[in-house]
């Protein structure tokens, strides 16, 4: 988490984007203290939040729906991002 560019994480390792994506996907899910905002902007944070502000079932969010309204919204990025709520609902 010393550098916020995965592409130089995946190069200087010899793997592939998505395996690197994939395992700050479990990091995030078991370390409380995930630092999200080293990974997601701030204003992505701002209009995910804002998408699915009415639904608290975060279970229940639809990757399409964030989509259609952030066309360069990718899968990571809003996988991520319900991690994050999860973490501040439980504490």
């Amino acid at each position: 988490m010393k550098t916020q560019q995965l592409a130089a994480i995946a190069q200087t390792r010899h793997l592939k984007m998505s395996t690197v994506r994939e395992h700050l996907l479990e990091v995030a899910i078991w370390s409380p203290d995930f630092p999200f905002e080293m990974v997601l902007n701030h204003e992505l944070t701002q209009q995910l939040a804002t998408i699915f502000a009415a639904q608290s079932d975060i279970a229940n969010w639809s990757f399409q729906e964030a989509q259609t309204a952030l066309p360069t919204l990718d899968f990571f990025e809003f996988r991520l991002f319900q991690i994050m709520r999860c973490q501040h609902v439980r504490r």
